[in-house]
Order: C-alpha cells, then structure tokens, then sequence
C-alpha cells in the first residue's frame, strides 16, 4: 500500500505573539524543530523584544527587536533605551529563550597569552592573587579569567574571576557576558568605580553574521600586545560550574562596530581600552568621564590576525 502524503505549509504561525506586529513569519519556518531553533536565533541575533503593557483586541504589541517607539534593543536582558518606562519582555519570548538557549551574538570568547608579569607591569598591578596564571588562548562564557580592580585602599588587584553576570529573574541562568545599554537600572548600579575593573586580553574572537559561521581573530596587531576591555565585577552567591557558594564574577561593556569589525559582525565590538590613561579613567573617572570610553575603536588600530580557529595563540607557539 503506498502513503499518500499531503501537502502542508512551509511554514508554521509566528508562536511568540498574536500581535498585529508579525502578520507572516519569515519562508524558512517550517515544521523541523531544529530548523526552527536556528531561524529563531537568525531572527533574534543579540534582541528579545519588549512590549507596553498596554492591550487591544488583539493583545499584546510585540516588536521584532524594538520598541513600540521604534527604539532597538540592544540586548535581551536589559530592555530598550526609549523614554517609556512601562516596557517588560514579552514572556512568551522568554520562555523561548529558555527552550532554545540561545544566547546574543557579541563578543564570547578572547584569549590572553601574555605573560602574568606583563600583565602587572603594564596596568600598574601591586597585588597579585591570581596564583600561577597560564596562557589562555580561549576564554569562553562562565570560565576563570584575570581580573584587575581597586581594593578599598586603592591599589590594583589581579584575580581570578568567572565571566557572566547572573541573568534578572525569570530570564533563565545564562549568563550576561556583554554590558550595552548601561542606562538600565540592571547595570546602573554597577557603575560605581568600586566595581569598575580591567580584564586583561590580547584578541578577541567574532563570528561572521551569515553562515558558514567563521571565527576571526581581531588584535592590536600580529604580536598581539596587551588591551583590556572595560570591565564591571560583583560578588554573587549562587551555584555557577557546579560550584556553590561565594563567587566573583565580570562583564565587559560593548559599543558598536567599527568599520574593521562590521564586515564580520556588524551590531557591536568589545569597548577596548588600550592606554593607561583610559585605564585610569575606566578605574578611577567619574561615571560620565568613565562611560564616554563607550565607543568604537579607531579603525586603524585594529587588524584581523587570524581566522577559522577557536582558539588564538601567540605567535610561534603551539
């Protein structure tokens, strides 16, 4: 006996709203659940949509990475930088997230693989706590990395952090790696020069925006010398890696591209600080001095020093 089958749809209904806002889902949903997953992440790379707590017959309005003001979301976890201040996520893309686990697509891996006492020498280290710190050609999300910051009498701390600021209530456990729109009230309080702090690198890692997905490795040039991001760190208690208990844990501030970085991931860039005068602004300034370091790096200091790999090593070393 031969099947007979039926024609069906190539596409399924948009599941998170029944909003006006989405009338047709993009032609690539369809039926395979795994198909589904990737479009949800082509459709979201680095936003969740928010909506007003406002309804019509038709419910909810949800945007597609906006606001109803048309203002973007910078990311998922902080919300849109409009004037409103009645905007939540929409729960039923929270809950998405969940499933699917996704995460935004900026900055989420970086090496360091300079050695520990060039690390002290350049950012003025006086205390080290960081043990004996191997090279670290690949720091990925919720790893252990060097950290600089201020102890209470001034003097600079190297230590060993963990990289992800737990996620707000009800958004899952994923950590927040990226700090964007720092006007939230979820960051505003980390602004204070006490939880500044300088994470230490030598490149940083984006992935192209079409497919095939392709690392590349952006540096200061091919020797790779020392920058650091513009950091923030908390204490947090909680279970992270299977380990429970006290832990300290940093993110690191992203602006948008520059024209080096565009080509390869046009929404944001790490905010790079690369003298030791930014340095002491970024540890020591007043917040408004500290967050005008919140911009792209000049596209002339910047290089691509490698591509394809997952991991990016000094040159000369295997």
């Amino acid at each position: 006996m031969r099947a007979i089958f039926f024609p069906i749809r190539a596409h399924i209904n948009w599941p998170f709203t029944t909003s006006r806002a989405f009338q047709h889902p993009p032609n690539r949903w369809n039926l395979n659940r795994s198909r589904q997953i990737r479009s949800v992440k082509d459709s979201f790379p680095a936003t969740l949509a928010c909506h007003e707590k406002r309804r019509d017959a038709q419910g909810p309005h949800i945007g597609n990475g906006h606001c109803l003001t048309g203002v973007r979301i910078a990311h998922p976890y902080i919300g849109c930088q409009c004037s409103s201040r009645d905007h939540t996520l929409s729960a039923r893309i929270v809950d998405a997230a969940r499933r699917n686990r996704f995460s935004p697509r900026m900055c989420n891996l970086f090496s360091v693989t300079r050695g520990q006492e060039a690390i002290r020498q350049l950012f003025r280290v006086t205390r080290d706590f960081a043990g004996n710190l191997p090279s670290l050609p690949a720091v990925y999300p919720d790893t252990m990395a060097p950290v600089i910051r201020l102890a209470a009498d001034g003097e600079r701390e190297l230590t060993m952090m963990r990289w992800g600021f737990p996620p707000p209530p009800n958004i899952g456990t994923a950590p927040v790696t990226n700090v964007r729109n720092l006007k939230s009230p979820y960051w505003r309080g980390w602004l204070k020069p006490q939880w500044r702090s300088l994470v230490p690198a030598t490149s940083f890692c984006e992935w192209t925006d079409s497919r095939p997905k392709i690392t590349h490795w952006f540096a200061l040039d091919e020797s790779r010398p020392l920058f650091a991001f513009a950091g923030l760190w908390r204490p947090w208690t909680g279970d992270r890696k299977g380990e429970s208990g006290e832990h300290q844990l940093f993110a690191f501030l992203t602006t948008e591209s520059n024209d080096t970085v565009r080509p390869i991931h046009a929404k944001a860039m790490p905010v790079l600080l690369t003298t030791s005068e930014e340095c002491d602004i970024w540890l020591t300034g007043s917040v408004e001095d500290a967050l005008a370091l919140q911009r792209p790096l000049p596209n002339d200091t910047l290089h691509i020093v490698a591509k394809g790999q997952k991991s990016d090593r000094m040159p000369g070393t295997e």
